[in-house]
């Protein structure tokens, strides 16, 4: 019966769609109008959400862009902290998406 759930669970994403936002971050400015960045601010340095063309953070899987977005990692977040990072999308409107 597991397996028979699996099955049916793997075979749902090849007729439901795709659920992936397409977003440019090659635009002037970081993030994109409509997105927000909000962290805790817990390390030192501040790091943040930023953009870029490096080719250490562009994904060779089709990714028709020049300039993505990534997380640099945070360093010295005191003990018993958790560092809290988020890249927020704009709205998106589901109606009718069902």
């Amino acid at each position: 019966m597991k397996k028979l759930v699996l099955i049916l669970v793997l075979l749902l994403g090849f007729f439901k769609g795709n659920a992936q936002l397409n977003e440019s971050f090659e635009g002037v400015t970081f993030p994109p109008p409509g997105w927000q960045v909000l962290n805790n601010v817990l390390s030192s340095p501040t790091l943040n959400w930023s953009s870029s063309t490096s080719s250490t953070y562009l994904c060779s899987q089709g990714a028709n862009t020049l300039k993505v977005a990534y997380m640099n990692r945070e360093t010295n977040i005191p003990v018993g902290q958790t560092a809290q990072d988020w890249l927020i999308t704009m709205q998106v409107n589901l109606t009718g998406m069902a």
